[in-house]
Parts: structure tokens; C-alpha cells; sequence
């Protein structure tokens, strides 16, 4: 598999690093691993540009691998990118499909170089352990990216594109479950987060998404019907999990318990007691909630935030065109449904009343619900989303909300670049993602499950707030802890957290998911439809497919 991007990653790798006083003493002739990967800066050089290609996790191609077209998010746009995600209308030719690609595997050839290299410098061992730790994780989590949504891909081990075949999804799994089994050896890789390392993963970091892979590989395997037909109308029935996974579904249900639970037990996490203090500028990296966060800079970010739905502007003090401007995405109005217990105080924060948007034909009579000290009538909500006569709308979600108390301007120039970090794991995720291993493994929920998951509805409401004081929203109990219960209180606490297409996805509901969503009259939100099969894969991107002499190895998936 030839790709035009993949090159002299060596050069690519070191343009991407911050070590240039280092770099500037190598002749670029000289300029590849051997040369580099000598001292400690060349080490780090050599591994800040692996984590460089993880902002391109948050980019656009992220928002729709995330959570457009599904019960969580749509679009504002008739005709883009973002409107092919939200309608399933995307093809072979597609460049941003190619783009996220590209992106994926030039993390990947980057991460392989230093596991390649490192070792055979003289640096101390203990330096070199840790570098090449982290160049698993990162190859790992690309890895696990593309497997999920593309199903069997090519596996590279090196720095060159070649004439690669596509692998079965076990021989994928089984070197990401490899790489972080290397990651989470004791002592390689740090247990605490500090500041002078913010970003770089730490020990509890890789077992949470060794963690998330046991409980994906067994999801598929369990769930995956849809994926299995996939691979069966390609000719490809050994490539699926149920063939191509050797261990059984509850014994990767129970490897994942397993793993979570230690993080739970010696990790060293807690639930914040304040749910809006976890996304504040002034906590990110090291709040105790924060397990893994991408980092973006501290004097400029990016404008990743206004591509997954968070709006750049303050709610107040701007108009509705600049506001709306800048916010690409949005909530589906129906995601308030999942909130429609009284008593959950997230929804406030991840759907703000304040944000609802009454449209009139009249452009000049369009306006925000004005926000009051008091909470806006929560009709409002139940309004946008069976219309009521009008046209209903929600402009963005509230859950990144800069400065350090929700509403307070972060006073950055026209909302964009602001220096906030895409959070990719939290501990609250950890909860529920051993809830439902836990619940899997046993056959029926546990204890120590439905514990988790008590813990994050008590954080829903207040700490200070007993759930005999909000009926509506109580403590769940053992017999009311299943499967679809946890999914619910997954999208409740991570909604817009890049979560929810891929728990769609491993437990089989994407198409049910999308028949609940619930239309309005914008003429830019893909209502309530019915997809193919085929779109629960990406297809390989054409420009790919074309540079391969021998088609046969990158074969297409079904429907494209």
C-alpha cells in the first residue's frame, strides 16, 4: 500500500517536534532516526511529534467520526463534510475520509520508528523504555481508531508504505492489546501526571484504553451482527471478531473488568465534586478526574471546539449571526430526552436552556431565549423538540465553556483559538465502562458495578443533594442496572466526549439510535432515516485503492 503522504517520515516526525535549537545542529542530510534518536532531546523530539498527529484526532474529520448521525449531534450545514457525516452520504472520493486516513497511519509510521530505533541507542534504559511505552500507546490508539471504523486494515511495523494487505480484525487487536501490555509493564511508564511532562501518557492512561479495547473486542463479538454480515458479503467471514477473536466473549469481558478495576482501586482518580470544573481552562491536565488529555497550546489553541459543537462565542453580549458563526455542530433536540429525569444537573451544562433558539420567517425577529438569574422554563426544551408551532433549534453545546466559571467570558479574540485541551479519558468513563464489564462477566450487575455508576448520578445531582430530594433521578438498583441503562448514563455524563458513535457501533444500535432522532424544521438536520448496512464502515479511500498494484490485498468493504 503506497500512500503519497507516507515518506520520509524521519523529516516529517522531526518538522512536527519543538527541539529546533537541537535540530538546527544535524545537516538535514544527516536527518533520519539513526542520527536523531542518539540523545534524550532527539528521544523527545522524536516522540512530541508522534503525539503532534493527535490534535488531527480533533479536528473536523473527528466530529464526524464521533458523534454526527447519531442521536447526539447534527449539523448546522445543508451541504459540507459535516452534512455528509450527519446523512451518511459519504463515498469512496471522499478527502476528509482519506485526510482522517492519512492522518492515522502517519502516527502510526512515526510511533514505529522509535520503537524500531530507540533501543539501539546508548541513552539510559529507563529513558528509552519510556519513550518507546508511549510510542506503543500512540500506535495502539491509532490502530483501535482505524479498526473500528473501517473494520480489517493494513498493519505496517515500519517507517515506508508498502504492498500491504488488509488483516483480519484479531491480528489488528492482537498487536494494540500487545502494545499496551508493553505500555503497562510496572514501572515504565509513570503513575502520577505531572506538570512538566503535561500530555504524556502516563501507566493508568494505557491501561484505560487497554481497558476500552477488551471491552470493544467483546461488544463485537457479542453484538456485532451487522459487522459479521459485512464480512461475510466481502468473502471475508474469517476477518470478524467472532472467527478471528480466539478468546471467548466473557473472558475479554472479564479481562476488561479486570482492568478497570485496578484502575478504580490504585489509579489515582476521583470524581470532582463540581461536574462544570472538569472542562475549565484552569484545570485541564491536572485535575483528578483527568486521566489522558490532547494538548493544544497554552497562549493559542486551535479551533477544533467550534467542529464538535462547542460554541466560541459567550451566550450573551453577541448577536445570533456572529454567535451561531461559530459553532458548526450542534445538539440534536432530542438529546434532551435522555435528561427528562428533574434533578440531573448536567443537562443545564451540556444543553443550556439559554441556548435554544427560536426562529421566526423573519430573520430581523430571530432571537435566544434570554437567561435569567432564575432557570428558563423547562418547556423550552420539550418545545424545541416537538416544535410547538415554531421552529425550535439548538445552537451548541455548553460543555466547554471557557473561563473559570460557567458564563464568564475567556476574553480571547472572536472566540476562536482558545487554549482549551480535548479531554480523550476521564475517570467517570472508567466508571461506566467497568460497570458494564463487570455486568457482562457476571451475568447480571454486581454490586461493585452498580456502585460505579451510583457514584457519577450522585455527581449528577450534587454531592450535598440526597436522592430521596430528587425522585425523579434516584440511585439505580441491581435490578435496574442493564446494558441499556449504562449506555443511557454513558451518553448523560460523555455526551460530545467522542464516545457515543463507537458505543453505537460495538453494541449494534447505530440504526436504532438514529430512528429516535427527532426532526424539527431546519432544513439542515437530517432527521429520523434508515440506513445500509455498508455505512457502518468506512470505505477504504479510492486514492488508496488506486496505488495498489495488486487490488486484491486493499479490497473494498461491501456497499462502496
Amino acid at each position: 500500500m503506497k500512500s503519497k503522504i507516507l515518506i520520509l517520515i524521519a523529516v516529517v516526525l522531526l518538522s512536527a517536534s519543538s527541539c529546533e535549537d537541537f535540530l538546527k545542529e544535524e545537516p538535514k542530510s544527516l536527518l533520519s532516526s539513526s542520527t536523531i534518536f542518539t540523545t534524550e532531546d532527539g528521544l523527545v523530539a522524536g516522540i512530541l511529534g508522534v503525539y503532534d498527529g493527535l490534535m488531527g484526532f480533533y479536528t473536523w474529520e473527528a466530529s464526524g467520526a464521533m458523534y454526527l448521525g447519531t442521536d447526539e449531534g447534527c449539523t448546522k450545514w445543508g451541504s459540507s463534510f459535516r452534512a455528509d457525516f450527519d446523512s451518511y452520504s459519504w463515498s469512496t472520493e471522499s478527502y476528509y475520509l482519506a485526510h482522517f486516513w492519512h492522518n492515522h497511519y502517519t502516527i502510526i509510521m512515526r510511533a514505529n520508528l522509535l520503537i524500531r530505533d530507540a533501543p539501539e541507542s546508548s541513552i539510559e534504559p529507563e529513558v528509552v523504555d519510556r519513550i518507546v511505552a508511549e510510542a506503543k500507546f500512540l500506535r495502539a490508539l491509532a490502530y483501535f481508531r482505524l479498526v473500528q471504523l473501517w473494520g480489517p486494515v493494513p498493519i505496517t511495523l515500519g517507517s515506508e508504505a508498502e504492498e500491504l494487505p488488509r488483516e483480519p480484525v484479531g491480528k489488528v487487536y492482537a498487536l494494540i492489546v500487545q502494545d499496551l501490555i508493553d505500555a503497562t509493564q510496572p514501572g515504565v511508564l509513570p503513575v502520577e501526571k505531572s506538570a512538566s511532562h503535561a500530555g504524556r501518557v502516563t501507566h493508568y492512561a494505557a491501561k484505560t484504553l487497554l481497558g476500552r479495547v477488551y471491552l470493544t473486542m467483546a461488544s463485537y463479538k457479542k453484538y456485532g451482527t451487522t459487522f459479521e454480515g459485512l464480512m461475510s458479503e466481502a468473502g471475508k467471514s474469517d476477518y470478524g471478531y467472532q472467527t478471528s477473536l480466539t478468546e471467548s466473549t466473557i473472558e475479554l469481558y472479564g479481562k476488561a473488568e479486570v482492568v478497570l478495576k485496578d484502575i478504580i482501586d490504585n489509579g489515582p482518580y476521583e470524581l470532582l465534586d463540581n461536574y462544570a470544573d472538569i472542562f475549565v481552562i484552569e484545570n485541564k491536565n491536572l485535575n483528578p478526574e483527568s486521566i489522558f488529555e490532547v494538548q493544544f497550546s497554552e497562549e493559542k489553541g486551535a479551533g477544533w471546539s467550534k467542529d464538535l459543537g462547542y460554541p466560541c462565542w459567550p451566550p450573551f453580549g453577541t448577536d445570533l449571526t456572529s454567535w451561531a458563526g461559530h459553532t458548526n455542530n450542534k445538539g440534536i433536540p432530542s438529546l434532551v430526552l435522555f435528561y427528562a429525569q428533574e434533578g440531573d444537573q448536567r443537562l443545564e451544562y451540556n444543553m443550556p436552556s439559554n441556548y435554544i433558539d427560536l426562529w421566526s420567517s423573519n430573520p430581523a425577529e430571530r432571537f435566544f431565549v434570554e437567561r435569567t438569574d432564575e432557570p428558563d422554563d423547562p418547556s423550552n426544551y420539550m418545545n424545541m423538540v416537538n416544535n410547538n408551532g415554531n421552529f425550535y433549534a439548538y445552537g451548541g453545546f455548553g460543555k466547554y465553556r471557557w473561563g473559570p466559571e460557567p458564563f464568564v467570558s475567556h476574553g480571547y479574540a472572536g472566540g476562536q483559538d482558545v487554549p482549551t485541551n480535548g479531554i480523550m479519558m476521564r475517570y467517570a468513563d472508567v466508571l461506566l465502562m467497568y460497570a458494564e464489564a463487570s455486568l457482562e462477566a457476571n451475568g447480571g450487575a454486581t454490586q461493585d458495578g452498580l456502585d460505579a455508576v451510583n457514584q457519577i448520578r450522585n455527581r449528577a445531582r450534587g454531592f450535598n443533594i440526597a436522592p430521596s430530594q430528587t425522585p425523579e433521578f434516584p440511585n439505580l438498583t441491581l435490578s435496574e442496572l442493564t446494558l441499556d441503562e449504562i449506555m443511557d448514563e454513558r451518553v448523560r455524563e460523555l455526551c460530545i466526549e467522542h464516545y457515543r458513535k463507537f458505543d453505537l457501533l460495538r453494541t449494534n444500535k447505530l440504526q436504532e439510535a438514529i430512528l429516535t432522532r427527532k426532526p424539527t424544521n431546519d432544513p439542515n438536520m437530517t432527521g429520523p432515516i434508515t440506513i445500509d448496512d455498508s455505512k457502518w464502515l468506512y470505505p477504504i479511500p479510492q486514492t488508496e485503492i488506486d496505488i495498489v498494484v495488486d487490488k486484491g490485498l486493499l479490497w473494498q468493504n461491501p456497499g462502496y
